[in-house]
């Protein structure tokens, strides 16, 4: 089951983070003022549906991002329990 494992780990993730990254693409198109590119979308897409956020965060700190977009990114990526 090799394959299926490469699947859900692989694939998944990575579908996954497209479809976010495109979907947070077209809600920042609305709001033309963010100094965003795509890749930043993409990068946020890859913290909101990744199965490992600390190693997402420890990538996006490596990449010298806006500082904003890292506090941003950090505080998606801890739960809010009330």
């Amino acid at each position: 089951n090799f394959g299926a494992v490469i699947m859900y780990a692989v694939v998944g993730p990575v579908i996954a983070a497209l479809i976010m990254g495109v979907i947070l693409l077209g809600l920042g198109q609305l709001m033309p003022d963010l100094p965003f590119t795509f890749i930043d979308y993409l990068i946020c897409g890859a913290v909101l549906s990744a199965t490992d956020p600390v190693a997402t965060l420890a990538i996006v700190c490596s990449l010298k991002t806006f500082k904003e977009f890292i506090i941003v990114l950090i505080l998606l990526s801890i739960p809010i329990t009330f």
